[in-house]
């Protein structure tokens, strides 16, 4: 079997070298490709892009670009899986005292009791505790809103149905999630205290003036602003013509004039009033 290779003359050193200088034509089209690429950019399209196009063709960009954003909505916590993996699997296995026991004691109307013992998700009182939030998420296809989901695992024992105790132990077999409209969790907008510890990126953005009045917050209001109402502080009283504390919602919608003029507490005291003779 035969090759043909080329093989690349080399030339000769003794030889002299002609250097031409570049003609009109190649300076010309140098000068407009780089016009092209200040075009480009200009256009807020980086200069890859339009090297991907030419090389792969229209076909092959829109594939790579679909394999690329498959991949990235391909990641975990896009996924509905989430919330499983917070408990699921069970790392620690073959230990009986890995998982919280409850005892619930049952009293019958014919006077009996019943004692019930399981294992349960961990305590509230320990690290983590018996409930992990995971991150929103849009329901995409069933619900269509953004959702906001609790899970807590479920501990079982396994194997089950054997007659050898001592191999039995506690494990998280299932996981049990509660889901809700993100829309409906309420924002507390009240400075950091004991009832709002934080984190909390919400926190002291009412707009309660802190020398009369003090903040309080609102159940129920959802994921929106004014969900607090403003209370008069110690030593201070609503106006004669106000019948309850300052609803948020009216501070939030408020102009600056309205601010300044209202939404105030008076100090509690005497106030004397000379009389007018006539």
């Amino acid at each position: 079997m035969d090759f043909d290779f080329e093989k690349e003359i080399e030339p000769d050193s003794t030889q002299p070298v002609e250097v031409s200088a570049p003609s009109e034509k190649g300076g010309e089209e140098a000068t407009k490709g780089v016009e092209r690429e200040a075009d480009k950019s200009k256009m807020g399209l980086p200069v890859e892009f339009y090297f991907c196009l030419h090389v792969m063709g229209p076909l092959g960009f829109l594939a790579t670009l679909f394999v690329f954003v498959a991949t990235a909505f391909a990641q975990y916590h896009w996924q509905t899986r989430e919330r499983y993996r917070k408990w699921l699997p069970d790392i620690i296995k073959n230990r009986q005292d890995t998982k919280t026991t409850y005892i619930v004691r049952i009293r019958h109307a014919n006077n009996t009791n019943e004692t019930i013992t399981f294992h349960g998700p961990p305590g509230p009182d320990e690290t983590p505790g018996p409930v992990k939030w995971v991150r929103p998420y849009f329901d995409c296809g069933r619900s269509n809103k953004w959702i906001f989901g609790a899970s807590v695992p479920v501990a079982d024992i396994y194997p089950r149905h054997t007659s050898f105790r001592h191999i039995e132990y506690p494990t998280f077999t299932a996981v049990s999630v509660m889901e809700m409209d993100f829309d409906r969790i309420d924002i507390n907008q009240c400075p950091l205290g004991k009832g709002n510890p934080g984190p909390n990126v919400f926190a002291g953005t009412d707009f309660c003036k802190k020398e009369t009045t003090e903040c309080e917050p609102l159940h129920g209001y959802g994921f929106r602003r004014g969900g607090y109402q403003c209370r008069c502080n110690p030593g201070f009283r609503l106006p004669n013509v106000v019948r309850r504390p300052y609803l948020g919602q009216i501070l939030e919608r408020a102009t600056a004039a309205e601010f300044e003029r209202g939404f105030n507490c008076v100090p509690i005291g005497c106030e004397s009033y000379l009389s007018l003779q006539i």
